[in-house]
């Protein structure tokens, strides 16, 4: 749907309510440089005047540097259809609540649910948002309490738990695990100790609590005192950054001084 300049400066704010009649989420692309004017139909009545006002004044303000496309909710999410498949995004509001809190049992709805079946899934669902400045929240367990699960501005949940949830390599020479991060903590610890190894972070949570929640909370425990904790057993990883490239950080060998403790970084 497109609409030009000169019909946004004829017809006003009218245009908005129309627009938002049809969309719960409104994205405005201004040739040259984008601009988002995001609107929960939700809270349409109660921020009506403030919202269409700020939203009316950047059309004006840009208005003559072209037409502009309407970019729906529903647009995004026949795109991450495309990425992950039918079957693995959800929008039902049974979903949106399920994934709408944490172990802080604060609410905030997501637009989408979406589970990535692999690195490759997660690289292009997160260069999509990128480009589109959609939020994306990745969730293990929703076990936290520091509301890192938390859709708090909205955008996709992007949940691991379903797909991502594998020990890939046990190796008891090197006392190394290679795992996904949706493997829950006690199933690793389990498995390495039926080798006669020893996985020593032990959040609270450890039962369901999953290694990827783990390491971007770098979560401890009470063994901490003595062991220490998540950060000072993450080795390497592999990282999908915002813009969708893959990276590696750090090495499977203890020795590795060289260069930038990126892995360090991300876990800290």
């Amino acid at each position: 749907m497109t609409i030009s300049a000169n019909e946004v400066k004829k017809r006003g704010v009218s245009i908005f309510d129309e627009l938002l009649k049809k969309f719960s989420e409104v994205a405005i692309t201004f040739r040259g440089k984008k601009k988002y004017i995001v609107m929960d139909i939700k809270r349409y009545e109660e921020l009506r005047e403030k919202e269409l006002e700020l939203a009316y004044k950047e059309v004006m303000e840009d208005y003559e540097k072209g037409d502009y496309k309407i970019v729906s909710a529903k647009e995004h999410i026949e795109a991450l259809k495309k990425i992950v498949g039918n079957d693995d995004i959800k929008t039902d509001k049974i979903h949106l609540r399920a994934y709408s809190y944490d172990a802080t049992k604060e609410h905030f709805y997501p637009d989408a649910v979406v589970f990535p079946e692999n690195e490759e899934e997660v690289s292009t669902i997160l260069k999509y948002c990128n480009e589109n400045k959609i939020a994306v929240i990745p969730r293990g367990a929703g076990s936290g309490f520091t509301g890192g699960a938390l859709p708090v501005n909205g955008g996709i949940v992007l949940a691991v738990e379903k797909y991502m949830n594998k020990i890939l390599e046990i190796d008891e020479k090197d006392m190394v695990a290679v795992v996904q991060p949706g493997v829950v903590n006690a199933h690793l610890q389990k498995e390495v100790e039926k080798r006669g190894l020893f996985y020593p972070p032990d959040p609270a949570s450890m039962d369901y609590s999953t290694i990827g929640g783990n390491v971007s909370e770098n979560a401890g425990g009470m063994r901490a005192a003595k062991y220490g904790i998540t950060k000072d057993y993450v080795m390497a990883l592999r990282a999908v950054l915002p813009n969708g490239e893959i990276i590696r950080a750090g090495k499977k060998t203890i020795k590795d001084v060289a260069g930038y403790n990126i892995a360090g970084i991300l876990t800290a």
